[in-house]
């Protein structure tokens, strides 16, 4: 067994015996978010001709055809318009401007796509057959596009009542969204009308949970179909084979916080992106967001955050216009958005423009997912295993598990990359992190096994011998794939600094001694003890206690989110660059 305390060197840079590294800086983070436009002048008009140059009323929808021609909805000039090769032409629609200038009066008119006449387009998809399919929103209707001819799919113009059935007598309320899975089912975000899908020829509405009609936006998941619906206020997961729906309730009656104290925001329109996450325009925080659901019964809680398009959260004060890094960036009331590759297109509303945003390299956690990720020879596998906080309030470069690639990666004693798998388990304490251990990853290609954990763990009764006891039977089960296991010992902020509890000390003494003087934990015998119950096994401890109580003595910000036990980044930053330190002085020899 191994066992090493890190201490804290000046100026915020770990010492490990000799070797020193200063605090890592993410390997990626909203610098990697990129906004450019795309297409638009930001002038009113419906001009075509080069990407550059050609004008929009107001862009709305956005959908991807099979020859990357990327189609756009203009919502007020009643057309549809496709951008290929760097120019913009208008594929259907008709009418004039107005004397004001800013929209084409409604109309209904199949026929001629040139010579057609929509009323408020707005989300689009294109389907099984490369027909593009158009909701066509104050007319009542799905339009359908293809091959120079627009006509009527489903609903009846001016109907404005939900009514299911098939496609002859079905009706819309207003419908808003458009998504095809891969079985061909049609879904429709009908604003008024709820979630309806379309099947076969057959319309039925959707019941969710909590129920509501005021739906806005849906997607489908590319790799396991699960629908996303967007309401008002609400964010729902839908499983079509099942029936059933999650939601993420964000409304001003009773508003969900995600990690961080952060609000979900308000979707315009969503884009799945597979393994339970998405993104969604924010149309009130004029932003483009992510989002990262609950996977019970591993997390739950869900993530979001905006990447591009200002850091104020749910403000209007947001909203302008500038191209640039994500947080530099300004959009002006988004709404339609499109995902292709690593790349995610939005239309600006307010700025009358196509943005292109490129997307980072999202993290996520792998808790039950595992057999959707590679470990393979060509990398150094690590598996960091741990309750919420070793994955809370991350998306990119700013999670442990990317500082500690940084370390590992940057040792030069490696020959092959690093790669970090975070494990995820909400409350996770020993005996549900080696349940998983044994269960997921015992018989993978795992180089290292990371536990993070409290002390406490092991001390159920006083007694130790269990602790050591369920240590030795994880070390027997991950025998058969070599990888070596490591602890981890982090702390509540209430053992690292104590300043909430010195607030309450004379009503609650401190369950711990203080010293008065600095205010911070001193004597943790119990603790030790914990750690010293390891010693003959092959198992390296890394304790973060004195290097977090010196940070936290100094004039930096605090690790620790208010009031919370989860880190800040600049937590998340501090302890995995100190965990990737710790396995590079002690531990870390290639395979």
């Amino acid at each position: 067994m191994e066992f090493v305390k890190v201490r804290l060197a000046p100026l915020c840079a770990f010492a490990l015996g000799s070797f020193c590294c200063a605090l890592a800086s993410p390997a990626a983070g909203p610098d990697s978010v990129r906004v450019s436009t795309y297409a638009g002048t930001g002038v009113t008009g419906i001009s075509d001709g080069s990407a550059a140059g050609a004008s929009f009323l107001l862009p709305y929808g956005l959908a991807a055809g099979r020859d990357g021609t990327i189609y756009v909805s203009d919502e007020t000039a009643q057309r549809i318009r496709a951008i290929a090769g760097g120019t913009v032409t208008t594929v259907a629609g008709s009418g004039a401007v107005g004397p004001l200038g800013f929209a084409v009066a409604g109309g209904y008119r199949n026929g001629p796509a040139l010579a057609a006449q929509f009323d408020t387009p707005l989300g689009m998809a294109v389907g099984p057959d490369g027909a593009l399919y158009i909701a066509d929103s104050k007319n009542d209707v799905i339009r359908k596009l293809q091959n120079g001819v627009v006509s009527t799919f489903a609903g009846q113009p001016g109907a404005t009542v939900a009514v299911d059935g098939n496609a002859s007598v079905a009706r819309f309320v207003r419908p808003r969204g458009l998504a095809f899975d891969a079985a061909g089912r049609l879904w429709i975000a009908d604003f008024g009308g709820g979630l309806r899908c379309l099947d076969h020829g057959m319309l039925t509405t959707v019941p969710l949970t909590p129920p509501t009609k005021e739906v806005t936006a849906v997607a489908v998941q590319p790799d396991d179909g699960t629908v996303l619906v967007a309401s008002r206020y609400s964010l729902y997961n839908y499983t079509p084979a099942t029936g059933v729906s999650i939601a993420v309730n964000s409304g001003p009656a009773s508003p969900a916080l995600a990690e961080g104290n952060v609000p979900f925001g308000t979707p315009s329109q969503m884009a799945g992106i597979g393994h339970g996450q998405a993104l969604f325009t924010d149309v009130v925080a004029s932003n483009l967001r992510y989002v990262r659901f609950a996977t019970p019964p591993f997390i739950t809680g869900g993530y979001t955050r905006a990447i591009a398009g200002g850091n104020y959260e749910r403000n209007a004060d947001n909203a302008g216009f500038a191209d640039g890094t994500g947080a530099d960036a300004r959009f002006s009331s988004p709404t339609g958005l499109l995902v292709v590759g690593n790349r995610a297109f939005v239309s600006d509303t307010g700025n009358r423009r196509i943005r292109i945003v490129s997307l980072p390299q999202f993290r996520i956690p792998e808790s039950g997912k595992n057999s959707e990720y590679q470990y393979d020879a060509n990398h150094y596998e690590v598996a960091l295993v741990g309750p919420s906080w070793t994955y809370f309030d991350s998306h990119d470069g700013d999670s442990m598990c990317a500082y500690v690639e940084q370390q590992l990666d940057a040792s030069g004693k490696l020959t092959k990359p690093a790669r970090c798998h975070t494990v995820r388990i909400d409350a996770g304490g020993l005996a549900a992190m080696e349940d998983y251990v044994e269960a997921n990853l015992a018989f993978r290609h795992l180089d290292l096994i990371v536990l993070s954990s409290i002390p406490s763990v092991g001390s159920s009764g006083g007694s130790l011998a269990p602790f050591r006891a369920s240590i030795a039977a994880l070390l027997d089960a991950i025998k058969p794939s070599h990888a070596r296991l490591t602890v981890f010992w982090q702390y509540y902020d209430e053992l690292i600094s104590n300043r909430e509890q010195l607030r309450d000390a004379e009503v609650n003494p401190a369950p711990f001694e203080v010293s008065p003087d600095d205010l911070y934990v001193r004597d943790r015998p119990e603790e030790l003890r914990v750690m010293g119950s390891l010693d003959g096994l092959a198992v390296t401890q890394c304790d973060s206690f004195d290097a977090a109580v010196a940070y936290e003595k100094g004039p930096g910000p605090s690790l620790f989110l208010p009031d919370n036990d989860h880190f800040t980044a600049r937590g998340n930053a501090f302890y995995g660059t100190l965990l990737g330190e710790c396995l590079v002085k002690r531990l870390l020899t290639p395979k």
